[in-house]
């Protein structure tokens, strides 16, 4: 946690992340699955020991389920957050 920062988790069905991970690198259904368990057991071990924080959703600010909302709504929504804490100028630059 950092100080006038904000924590995102991006998260969605296993079942959506599959179609969109085969789709976007042209993997076969079983081929996108295995990579998507790698990345995530990759992701929780990084978390665990960088963080030493638990992986669940409550250690987030805002949660966001991907599968419900185009990419275009998620960046909205996020720099709507972000600007509603003060930590980014209607211009769009940074606080910081």
């Amino acid at each position: 946690d950092l100080d006038g920062g904000l924590s995102l988790r991006f998260e969605a069905p296993e079942t959506w992340r599959i179609r969109q991970l085969g789709a976007l690198k042209g993997l076969a259904p079983d081929e996108a699955k295995a990579e998507l368990e790698r990345v995530d057991h990759a992701r929780t071990e990084l978390r665990r020991s960088y963080a030493r924080q638990d992986t669940d959703s409550q250690a987030f600010d805002l949660t966001v389920d991907c599968s419900s909302f185009s990419i275009d709504e998620v960046a909205a929504l996020v720099l709507a957050v972000l600007r509603g804490r003060g930590l980014l100028r209607a211009d769009g630059s940074s606080r910081a």
